[in-house]
């Protein structure tokens, strides 16, 4: 996870984006996902998808927002440079991606909602969520797969300044002294 691959290595990894999307009040947003359990308290994570053709990251982001909560109108806050890694459990490979992939290399970005949490909509075209919960920063460990375990871990230990200053100053991403870049689509 996080370490440089060599060239052989990295065309076995899918390319993805994952959005921590955090509320005015420093909870983030946990959905599990249609094709689990109900009684899977491991099947939660953070919207996340692959990056197609030549999509760049911020498209792919804007792109997964949309089609798995219904929106796109974010405020990036942060987001983490290097590629993070996950494998798949060597049962999985052959049920995911066609086989062709050992994981996924993901770029995590941080996000507020531009209007709100009224705003979201899992009930799109596809749906990748039949339910979602705001849970706070230390619960959101407890309920993702253990394969992801480490990529949340990562993506949690970077972000959490910025929710630890939300929290305390409750205003949002404009409490923040930086806002790295405000992504919407035109269409």
């Amino acid at each position: 996870m996080g370490v440089e691959l060599g060239t052989r290595l990295k065309h076995r990894y899918r390319r993805c984006v994952g959005a921590m999307i955090m509320d005015e009040e420093g909870r983030i947003l946990v959905g599990r996902r249609v094709n689990t359990l109900p009684d899977d308290a491991h099947s939660w994570q953070m919207p996340q998808g692959g990056i197609d053709g030549n999509e760049t990251p911020q498209d792919a982001l804007l792109r997964e927002l949309r089609e798995e909560v219904g929106t796109d109108d974010v405020t990036v806050i942060a987001y983490i440079d290097p590629w993070l890694y996950y494998d798949l459990p060597d049962a999985l490979i052959p049920h995911f991606w066609g086989g062709r992939f050992f994981g996924q290399q993901q770029k995590w970005f941080l996000v507020q909602l531009n209007n709100g949490a009224h705003s979201i909509n899992i009930h799109t075209a596809e749906p990748e969520f039949h339910a979602i919960e705001w849970i706070e920063v230390g619960q959101v460990l407890e309920h993702v797969v253990p394969f992801k375990y480490e990529v949340y871990q990562a993506v949690l230990g970077a972000f959490l300044p910025y929710v630890q200053q939300v929290k305390e100053k409750g205003h949002g991403h404009e409490s923040l002294p930086i806002i790295i870049e405000r992504l919407a689509s035109v269409a």
